[in-house]
């Protein structure tokens, strides 16, 4: 992959590619478990999926903003 990034001008002619370029493809990159060691918060929601289903039922039109923003509060996982 880097050798088809770094040949095809494509990949920096826009700052939104460049910026991913840079970061993802050209960088260091850090495996998501690797940040489960020091907080366990990103997996517990992952596992409870808390952002997905208060989006999902203000989307579906089962709750009203505040609500589906209430429901999907994060912060007892992070406490």
């Amino acid at each position: 992959m880097q050798s088809i990034v770094k040949t095809d001008p494509w990949w920096f002619d826009d700052p939104h590619h460049a910026a991913y370029v840079k970061s993802a493809l050209l960088g260091p990159t850090v495996p998501v478990s690797a940040l489960w060691d020091h907080n366990s918060a990103p997996m517990l929601e992952s596992r409870t999926s808390i952002l997905g289903d208060g989006l999902g039922r203000y989307r579906n039109q089962l709750m009203a903003p505040q609500a589906a923003a209430e429901r999907a509060s994060i912060e007892e996982i992070f406490a």
